[in-house]
């Protein structure tokens, strides 16, 4: 089997839902899984096998990107940057109201960032005390309030010019990607203090993104896709037609399947790494790897499971078994003790 082939092992239904989605008439499919899954590696291999182009946002890139319009981290206008970019590219018209919306925005943030503010103090000696050397502070107040709820504006304004852009395109055919869902609440950032004076949606993934900006996003972009993947479900807004799967473990099959293609093809061994990792694609992967680095054999995992004394492996594998993986020079037959 081919690289491309043993990256995408196990994913046959996975790949036969995105054919289905562009088929069909629903406009968002949300991919969920936990960490080590192969999310981010089906994504892009669907991006590629788009009709017309697939862009693949990455927000584990997106949300530690920086404004270069201020100081201040504000991934949200990041994200709209970059996809109005991508979108107007596709229209072939570019996104000139958006820009214009993107200028006076930035126009009003920098005057907010520069603006003088005036104080008066007055001082007032009483009886024989003097107020020479006295010290005197003053604070004009933090500028956190006053540009989030700025930004929180202007961010609803940009929404509808990009929209406003993208009403005249037929975009059928494309497929926007965006990777690493679980960073969305990033993007609730700026919304903290809108309207109620306090955070909002902090405890619910992508407030901003799913139940705002995905609804105008797809009334303005005539006939665009969305797919999104992470390691939790998104909860879409009521009437956007979505579809969804959950990637899980590997079926024993596939395990040893990924075991052959590394060269490790002993039945007893293959049955303990499934018996450790329970499927679990960069589970299997990292005991594969550690087991051939290490020189391990079938005996060397079946004291590696009486060590880990039938725990689940999400609890062995990621916080104790790397921990204990010897150090260069140690005797490479067993794991260090604790």
């Amino acid at each position: 089997m081919n690289h491309i082939g043993m990256s995408l092992l196990g994913r046959e239904d996975e790949t036969a839902e995105f054919e289905a989605f562009l088929q069909g008439d629903d406009r968002v499919l949300l991919y969920w899984g936990v960490a080590g899954q192969g999310k981010s590696t089906l994504v892009e291999h669907l991006a590629a096998c788009c009709p017309k182009d697939g862009y693949v946002v990455d927000l584990e890139y997106t949300a530690g990107r920086r404004n270069p319009s201020s100081d201040s981290a504000d991934a949200a206008r990041e994200l709209l940057d970059e996809l109005a970019e991508v979108l107007g590219g596709w229209c072939g018209t570019g996104t000139p109201a958006y820009r214009r919306a993107v200028d006076r925005a930035d126009a009003d943030e920098q005057a907010l960032l520069t603006r003088n503010v005036t104080l008066k103090a007055t001082v007032t000696a009483r009886g024989n005390s003097s107020i020479v050397d006295s010290p005197v502070s003053l604070s004009a107040g933090s500028i956190t309030e006053p540009l989030a709820n700025l930004r929180a504006l202007n961010r609803s304004k940009l929404v509808r010019a990009l929209c406003d852009d993208l009403r005249k395109a037929d975009l059928s055919g494309r497929v926007l990607f965006v990777d690493t869902t679980e960073r969305l609440y990033y993007l609730d950032e700026v919304a903290y203090f809108e309207a109620s004076g306090g955070a909002r949606g902090v405890d619910e993934i992508g407030h901003w993104f799913a139940n705002r900006f995905v609804p105008h996003l797809l009334g303005g972009a005539k006939g665009l896709k969305l797919v999104l993947a992470g390691r939790e479900e998104v909860l879409m807004k009521p009437g956007i037609r979505c579809r969804r799967r959950e990637l899980r473990n590997w079926s024993s099959t596939d395990s040893d399947a990924y075991l052959v293609s590394r060269g490790q093809e002993v039945d007893g061994f293959q049955q303990a790494v499934y018996r450790l990792c329970k499927g679990h694609p960069g589970w299997t992967s990292m005991l594969s790897d550690t087991a051939a680095i290490l020189d391990w054999g079938e005996f060397d995992l079946f004291e590696l499971e009486r060590i880990a004394r039938g725990r689940p492996a999400e609890e062995w594998l990621p916080r104790v078994f790397l921990s204990r993986i010897p150090e260069p020079g140690e005797p490479s037959s067993s794991l260090r003790r604790p």
